[in-house]
């Protein structure tokens, strides 16, 4: 996923270290996410077994975290976990000595602000052979964008049909994106994420 991975690097830049929830400031941190940013991005890197055990974890984390923030059913609605990983990876390459947990969690709340707010049916968009399955509030807001570029006339519905189709083609050649015709991770990346300097530059 090369564009998502030249994309997240001009994208995310932490501003600074997670709050502890104890007066003292500290926190049990279990298992894999005690590690430091090196081990992830060597993990990462090599595309060793171990970077399972952090997918693994992270999906735990997203699924509490899911669970206990107010106002949420999903903190990432569209983002695959290929594209949470790389841009995890993206910071933890540049700042290796940085806490991981501290890194997911400064993730989830940059991921916060666009999460899905309440349960939605899933909708499947099919092009050819090839096909996404989105919430459909998720594809409600891509025709909403959709709209908001001039690429789609009429009423947003959250269900993928030929015109929407026809608007996210637009879309992407305008956008000098693949022309799938679908609602990709490339795509609801360009729609979705407004890009913003790295800290520091």
């Amino acid at each position: 996923m090369p564009i998502i991975i030249v994309f997240f690097a001009v994208l995310f830049g932490l501003t600074g270290p997670a709050h502890a929830v104890d007066q003292q400031g500290a926190f049990a941190i279990k298992g894999i996410a005690a590690e430091r940013c090196q081990a992830f991005s060597d993990a990462y890197t090599k595309r060793e077994q171990s970077v399972l055990l952090f997918a693994s974890w992270i999906d735990g984390y997203l699924t509490a975290s899911n669970r206990l923030r107010e106002n949420t059913f999903d903190l990432a609605p569209w983002q695959s976990p290929d594209v949470l990983l790389a841009l995890i990876n993206n910071h933890c390459a540049r700042n290796p000595d940085d806490p991981l947990a501290e890194v997911v969690n400064e993730l989830l709340k940059y991921l916060a602000p666009r999460r899905l707010t309440e349960r939605s049916e899933l909708e499947t968009a099919k092009v050819g052979e090839r096909s996404v399955v989105l919430f459909r509030e998720v594809m409600r807001q891509v025709q909403e964008k959709l709209v908001e570029a001039g690429h789609l006339g009429g009423g947003v519905d959250g269900r993928f049909g030929p015109n929407t189709q026809t608007a996210i083609e637009a879309f992407q050649e305008a956008n000098d994106l693949e022309k799938t015709g679908l609602p990709d991770q490339e795509t609801l990346f360009e729609m979705f994420v407004e890009v913003r300097p790295l800290e520091g530059q």
